[in-house]
């Protein structure tokens, strides 16, 4: 199997999120890249309290995106924005 871009957004878009909606509907996923049996992305999230209530919707897509065939690994990160300087 081929894995795109497409592939990945198909896959994980519909991950329901804890503050309601989905994973696509959020337009946080940047930086997609498939290198190999790689796939890499970014969520930019607002803060680090919403990285970690959205470390559940991290492991359902790394775990979805694993179980593709030809993907071995999965390198998500999570950024913020840095808070201006005073």
């Amino acid at each position: 199997m081929n894995v795109t871009r497409e592939t990945i957004l198909t896959e994980i878009s519909d991950i329901r999120l804890p503050q309601g909606g989905s994973l696509g509907q959020a337009d946080i996923i940047r930086a997609i890249s498939v290198d190999g049996d790689t796939v890499r992305f970014v969520l930019e999230v607002e803060n680090a309290a919403t990285a970690e209530a959205l470390r559940p919707v991290e492991a359902e897509a790394r775990a979805r995106l694993e179980a593709l065939p030809g993907i071995a690994r999965v390198q998500i990160v999570m950024t913020a924005p840095a808070k201006p300087a005073p």
